[in-house]
């Protein structure tokens, strides 16, 4: 009986840091930086770095760390997407990529 109350809390755990999760990250500003992780998560979707495995491996898991986020957020890789995209538009940066030497701190 204690395993059921303790698979019952743990449930109750994560559908607590799920609706967390839908709370911080489903007003416009939350979508915005949701956008904005996924972007920077695997930019243009690349997280193959051909000669760097190291590389692959860390753009790999920053993926799948802001895929479960979104996950828990009630957000689907398209409305990622396209909210990014509606972001690019609205900046008026929408295609142009950036250059190999550009930081966005500068």
């Amino acid at each position: 009986m204690q395993v059921l109350r303790q698979i019952s809390n743990f449930r109750k755990w994560i559908r607590g840091t799920h609706a967390d999760y839908r709370a911080v990250f489903s007003s416009p500003a939350g979508e915005r930086v949701l956008a904005d992780m996924w972007d920077r998560a695997a930019p243009n979707g690349i997280v193959d770095v051909p000669g760097d495995p190291q590389q692959t491996l860390r753009l790999v898991y920053r993926k799948a760390f802001v895929e479960d986020i979104a996950r828990f957020a009630g957000m689907t890789e398209a409305q990622l997407e396209d909210r990014l995209s509606k972001m690019k538009k609205e900046n008026g940066y929408a295609d142009q990529e950036p250059g190999p030497d550009e930081d966005d701190d500068a």
